[in-house]
């Protein structure tokens, strides 16, 4: 038993979108620190990219507009969603019409 924590772990595998094809990668990073003033780590999942944009920079970008640690793990949920609603560097609408065309090309042959 530790009080002080929790372990954390993760496979290596990503899947990686590439011109309509997919490749699955190993030895990728999926769990992140976001600096030693937050005791909160981010992990991911699946994709090796939001809207083309890798996670890592992803994570990175918002990190560094944290400040001071959030009281609760919500708060860091919160702080996230309000980042990612304005931020126009990494999410451009057209990356978002990309990730939208590869999502319904994907749900269509996975339907035919």
């Amino acid at each position: 038993m530790n009080l002080r924590g929790i372990a954390v772990a993760s496979d290596t595998v990503v899947t990686q979108m590439t011109e309509g094809s997919t490749k699955t990668v190993g030895n990728s990073e999926k769990i992140y620190e976001i600096g030693s003033k937050h005791k909160v780590l981010i992990l991911h999942s699946a994709s090796v990219d939001i809207t083309g944009v890798p996670h890592q920079l992803h994570i990175a970008e918002w990190a560094k507009t944290l400040g001071d640690a959030k009281p609760t793990v919500q708060a860091y949920v919160d702080s996230y969603r309000a980042w990612v609603a304005t931020e126009t560097r990494m999410v451009t609408p057209a990356s978002e019409v990309r990730l939208l065309h590869r999502l319904l090309n994907d749900h269509y042959y996975y339907m035919k």
